[in-house]
């Protein structure tokens, strides 16, 4: 029978965000992970972006601490969690610009409820909801996650296998890579970001000296060299 909680998670959500007063609603999601830390406690950090609310577009990252109830007939656990939610807030504002950026700590707090599919799969549903705000939301959430545990066992393994001399292998390295900025602004707008990179390896491996070249393209984008 699959097992409700595992040590280590990483989710996926999706769902909806509305204002506390229900004025105004917009899309959700949110990105976990989460570390059991004993049966019936664990803490979590994630990326949560409430979507865009026609007062402003607000994202930002979680640090929570839960309380669990640990296994109910091997499938279904149910959590408390609350912590501090860092936020940026991009928020309408009468000026030249037309908005203002914001940025602080509030509290979130988060009920959750978790569904064992498998030994490593699971569905979740969260409520969230956030306090010490100007403009205060709820949001809900429904996704999946994968326990890491075996994964973590497994690469753990592999690093106790591996020679040293791996490291030397292959010490020159050349990376490319492409993708989006977006500009904090009411109308979120994009260009294109893209860049090169030399790694030269050492035989520490945790010393990776690197050079790296960066460009932002677009309208809306100031060139970064």
């Amino acid at each position: 029978m699959p097992r409700a909680t595992k040590a280590e998670d990483l989710s996926l959500l999706g769902g909806l965000t509305t204002a506390t007063d229900h004025s105004s609603s917009t899309y959700a999601w949110a990105l976990e992970y989460r570390q059991q830390l004993q049966p019936h406690l664990a803490a979590s950090f994630g990326y949560l972006n409430e979507g865009h609310l026609p007062e402003g577009h607000r994202d930002g990252a979680t640090l929570q601490v839960w309380m669990d109830t640990g296994n109910m007939r091997d499938r279904l656990s149910l959590s408390l969690g609350v912590g501090p939610y860092f936020y940026f807030d991009t928020r309408n504002q009468y000026s030249f610009q037309g908005y203002d950026n914001q940025h602080g700590v509030a509290v979130l707090v988060t009920a959750r409820a978790r569904y064992a599919l498998s030994p490593r799969w699971f569905a979740l549903l969260e409520v969230n909801q956030s306090a010490g705000l100007a403009s205060s939301t709820r949001t809900v959430l429904l996704g999946a996650g994968y326990s890491l545990e075996d994964f973590f066992a497994t690469l753990s393994r592999s690093k106790q296998d591996g020679s040293p001399a791996d490291v030397t292998l292959a010490p020159h390295e050349l990376g490319v890579f492409a993708g989006e900025t977006t500009l904090n602004n009411l109308s979120s707008n994009k260009s294109t970001d893209y860049g090169v990179e030399y790694r030269f390896r050492v035989p520490v491996t945790w010393r990776c000296p690197r050079v790296c070249w960066r460009r932002a393209t677009g309208p809306s984008a100031v060139p970064r060299p």
